[in-house]
């Protein structure tokens, strides 16, 4: 029907909000001008107009999207003219660019092979397309300086969730930050139980600051919660009808 999963059409509050807690700015500095241009990655980006917004606030934007739809849709929504190269690396097919936003067409978890690529002997690191957008004069990997997961980590199977916390580890910079959305179902479980209680009511899948933790800190992040609110209310009926209390939690991660 034409419709994406996910998809908020305003900008998302809680990025408006902390904006300079991701980017680790001063929220006294007005002039964009003087203020660098912070690469952000936004995986499983669908078409979320929070790209365009970023790119207005200054920052280099990268998009992760495996939908074709998805992606015409947010360049055809903004009205964006755009220029399409394919990558032919497995997994990534073909990067979207309009001024400073790309849009990487394909799996995200694609990208943790970056980091094993000698960057000084391939071609990967000097001359193909994929390189040339995620890391200027062939830096490669870890080039960004922030992650907004906006519902990524929360939408991917709980399996894959080592190998996205090997992503976001491969592209971002040492200090880096990631401002992530997650949503807790029940008490603070663990092991099977937590894994059960994802998958009861998943997707979105259920995500806890240990779980988080769990996975980034033996990766070298440190993890905080910057707001955690009961959302019962908002949720599905079900929800209400099993008794089940749901937390959404924001976490501010930072890369070692």
């Amino acid at each position: 029907e034409g419709r994406t999963a996910f998809h908020m059409e305003a900008v998302h509050p809680k990025l408006v909000a902390h904006l300079d807690d991701l980017l680790g700015r001063d929220a006294k500095e007005k002039d964009a001008s003087e203020r660098k241009h912070p690469r952000v990655l936004v995986p499983l980006c669908g078409k979320t107009i929070d790209m365009t917004w970023l790119a207005v606030q200054g920052c280099d934007v990268f998009g992760v999207e495996i939908a074709p739809l998805a992606v015409d849709q947010f360049f055809q929504e903004n009205g964006l003219p755009r220029t399409v190269q394919s990558v032919g690396r497995k997994g990534i097919k073909r990067v979207h660019t309009s001024g400073n936003i790309a849009i990487l067409e394909g799996d995200l978890l694609a990208l943790k092979d970056l980091s094993t690529i000698d960057e000084t002997k391939t071609q990967w690191a000097r001359t193909d397309t994929l390189a040339m957008h995620m890391g200027k004069h062939g830096q490669g990997a870890s080039t960004m300086d922030a992650v907004w997961d906006r519902g990524a980590m929360v939408a991917i199977e709980p399996e894959l969730r080592d190998a996205y916390a090997d992503v976001i580890k491969n592209v971002m910079k040492p200090n880096g930050k990631m401002l992530l959305v997650a949503l807790q179902y029940g008490e603070e479980p663990e092991g099977e139980k937590a894994e059960a209680m994802a998958r009861s009511y998943g997707p979105p899948y259920s995500l806890s600051y240990q779980q988080v933790k769990h996975l980034f800190e033996n990766r070298g992040f440190a993890v905080q919660v910057l707001e955690s609110v009961d959302t019962s209310s908002s949720m599905p009926p079900r929800f209400l009808q099993d008794g089940v209390q749901v937390t959404s939690l924001l976490m501010l991660l930072k890369k070692h």
